[in-house]
């Protein structure tokens, strides 16, 4: 697949900027219709759709306020090496 450097008229450094503005909510909406787009085109239903837009919310929040949990990448790869040995 070939990559864009600009869409719109926008480069990918101008729009990651322009998401950066966005309000939880609208980036949540944003997601929403990315993800719809990656799934070639077949709309998620109006209760999938408001459950992910809360749910991105809620997370998009946690991270803000720091009580998300997270996991150190590191940690994350061995585990996933321990457990799936190649």
């Amino acid at each position: 697949m070939k990559k864009r450097d600009r869409v719109a008229g926008m480069s990918v450094a101008e729009i990651k900027a322009e998401i950066a503005r966005l309000t939880p909510t609208e980036k949540a909406e944003l997601a929403l219709e990315l993800f719809a787009g990656v799934d070639e085109g077949r709309p998620l239903s109006a209760e999938i759709e408001h459950a992910w837009g809360e749910e991105i919310a809620r997370r998009a929040e946690a991270v803000r306020n720091g009580t998300a949990g997270g996991v150190d990448a590191d940690a994350v790869f061995a585990e996933l090496d321990s457990r799936f040995p190649s």
